[in-house]
């Protein structure tokens, strides 16, 4: 019965022999290797064990596969068939492949090499393993003095664990010329120099800056020396916690933490050297601090300025947000649930790119008081005052009780998320200090003012938020008490 008969794409008929089915299973054997089948134009990355049918019609008939493979650099892709009685094997790097189409298409997702896998024997049986695997290659870091000579060496088995050279002048062999050391080139390139005393670490990014020799990875690095009106260093400033740009220390040197310094020499032309911007994750360029320290004017490849060798680039530290709350609460037998207390907000931004119109949108206006914003609120009993999305980056936040009244005893807690926060001593403020915010956090500062047990003599005739009614009737309580002890007297007369 025909109907009984599955049939599939390949036209393979599963029966009760499926075990007589010829196949190829694909394996991955480690983690850094990477492999494809490719079909109708289609990229199928491979499991760790595939299962491929390789024949038309039960045993016979013969099945070509293609598949593309690849490696995480600093290792050597690998694949190998486990037996070759009844298949051909063809494999080479990528771009020997005679389908240039495929060519460009696999390169493009990154693989460099290709294996096909024909089945020739079109009556048997067959079954085989496909391994793809992945080898180390060996690494080697060479520091050189200006003689050529070899100064540090480092080898390397694998990638693994950030290979590094510390790229050290002490000991090198000056000139005897007024030259100066300009930076390190790698591998004999000047477009990059690496300045004295960095360290370089290798890592997937830079490994295809090496040089592939006697099957070892090499890094060389060989000082530079030019003639010192002709360097010119470039530094990348980030800004530090507190909203600013580091300063140089005593002997010159800047903070690796938020300076990095890049030296290059002049292309021997006229006109300008522009510094390139990078990328640091979560700093953006500031195009207008930079504006005037990006480009050095050459003339024959000399600065026009002699006291302009320098590139500075400034990178400020990104917006972060989170949002601030104030909790009034009232308790007491005495206390006046309807009086109003008064609060101030200051913020104090500490940088010159910080979104101002952020506070102003949310009620904060300038102060005097020299770059503060201030917002005044007056909150009641169970009564909140909350900003949401306020910026918090390079900006300290305070919070201030400003109402002074005798009659009430203040006490403060503060939580962030929901928990507890440590707190100063002081319970009529409160200030969170630049960059300790906790992003996308709820910050809030609970104020809870205790209405003392008996009326102060300063408030019986102060209608001050005590409650002119309790104060009178205080007032009566006290007169009718003279009253009944001088009635009494009286009587006794």
């Amino acid at each position: 019965n025909g109907n009984d008969i599955p049939i599939y794409e390949d036209i393979v008929i599963y029966t009760d022999q499926d075990s007589k089915i010829s196949a190829l299973t694909t394996i991955i054997a480690d983690q850094n290797t990477f492999a494809a089948i490719y079909k109708n134009g289609t990229f199928t990355t491979l499991k760790t064990e595939d299962v491929h049918l390789l024949n038309n019609f039960l045993g016979m008939g013969t099945t070509s596969l293609l598949f593309v493979y690849k490696s995480k650099a600093g290792y050597t892709p690998n694949a190998e068939i486990s037996n070759l009685d009844g298949y051909s094997v063809n494999k080479g790097s990528i771009d020997s492949y005679k389908d240039k189409t495929l060519v460009e298409a696999a390169k493009s997702k990154g693989y460099t090499h290709y294996i096909s896998i024909t089945k020739t024997n079109w009556y048997e049986i067959l079954k085989n393993k496909l391994i793809f695997s992945s080898t180390a290659i060996p690494i080697q870091l060479v520091r050189e003095n200006s003689d050529g000579s070899v100064l540090q060496r480092e080898s390397y088995n694998s990638i693994d664990g950030s290979p590094f050279i510390n790229l050290t002048s002490i000991d090198l062999t000056q000139p005897e010329s007024d030259k100066v050391f300009a930076g390190y080139a790698l591998n004999g390139k000047t477009d990059t120099l690496y300045p004295a005393d960095s360290v370089f670490t290798l890592s997937a990014d830079t490994w295809n800056l090496g040089e592939l020799k006697d099957g070892v990875q090499t890094f060389t690095f060989t000082p530079q020396y030019h003639e010192a009106d002709s360097i010119y260093l470039v530094y990348h400033h980030r800004q530090n916690d507190k909203g600013e740009y580091d300063l140089p220390d005593e002997s010159g040197k800047y903070p690796e933490a938020t300076v990095e310094i890049q030296t290059g020499v002049s292309p021997g032309t006229t006109g300008y050297v522009i510094g390139i911007p990078k990328e640091y994750e979560g700093y953006t360029f500031d195009a207008v601090k930079s504006q005037n320290t990006m480009g050095i004017q050459l003339s024959n490849g000399k600065p026009v300025d002699s006291s302009k060798t320098e590139i500075h680039l400034y990178y400020a530290k990104d917006i972060q947000h989170g949002n601030l709350s104030i909790h009034n609460h009232v308790s007491g037998d005495l206390a006046n649930k309807n009086k109003q207390f008064s609060y101030q907000i200051i913020a104090e931004p500490a940088v010159e790119n910080f979104p101002f119109k952020e506070l102003t949108d949310k009620g904060f206006k300038s102060s005097s008081n020299g770059g503060q914003y201030v917002k005044s609120v007056s909150l009641s009993h169970d009564e909140s005052d909350v900003m949401n999305d306020l910026p918090i980056t390079n900006c300290t936040y305070t919070v201030n009780l400003t109402t002074d009244d005798s009659f009430y005893t203040t006490s403060k807690a503060v939580r962030i998320d929901g928990a507890d926060s440590g707190t100063s001593e002081n319970s009529k403020t409160h200030t969170f200090d630049a960059n300790s915010m906790t992003p996308n956090a709820s910050h809030e500062v609970h104020f809870t003012h205790t209405a003392q047990d008996v009326v102060p003599t300063s408030n019986i005739f102060d209608d001050n938020g005590f409650d002119l009614v309790l104060a009178s009737t205080a007032t009566l309580a006290l007169l009718c008490g003279i009253y009944a002890v001088v009635r009494k007297k009286l009587r006794l007369r």
